[in-house]
């Protein structure tokens, strides 16, 4: 889509709430330039711009680093804490997919845990 539509269309159709990168379950992609700034969200619209390369979960993880470094490695699962959107944005697990698009930024998606199992596990308490 990127190739054929441009850079600027794709991260705009990827922030679209209602645009084709979302499907009927919720599930939607995001993307990243490399160096940990978002570039397009459907539910982080303000965030868009903004660096998140350090952002730290409760246990450590620099999630958002992580995952740029699986797609700069050529692309991968992770698994990581997100908050859900469907869920009043409750801190759960993900299960992520990310991949590179070109030099410059990559797209993720992925499914929370929770969606798997059918019910919600709370994060042990460190």
């Amino acid at each position: 889509y990127a190739r054929e539509e441009g850079s600027d269309a794709a991260r705009a159709a990827i922030s679209d709430r209602s645009g084709p990168f979302i499907d009927p379950a919720g599930h939607y992609l995001y993307a990243y330039r490399y160096d940990g700034t978002l570039v397009a969200h459907p539910h982080l619209p303000e965030m868009i711009g903004t660096n998140l390369i350090g952002r730290r979960d409760p246990y450590g993880m620099e999630n958002i680093r992580a995952l740029a470094e699986t797609a700069e490695a050529g692309g991968g699962f992770i698994i990581f804490l997100w908050p859900n959107p469907d869920a009043g944005n409750r801190l759960e697990q993900k299960i992520g997919y990310v991949l590179p698009v070109d030099e410059e930024w990559w797209l993720g998606s992925g499914a929370y845990l929770s969606e798997v199992t059918g019910e919600y596990t709370p994060l042990p308490r460190g």
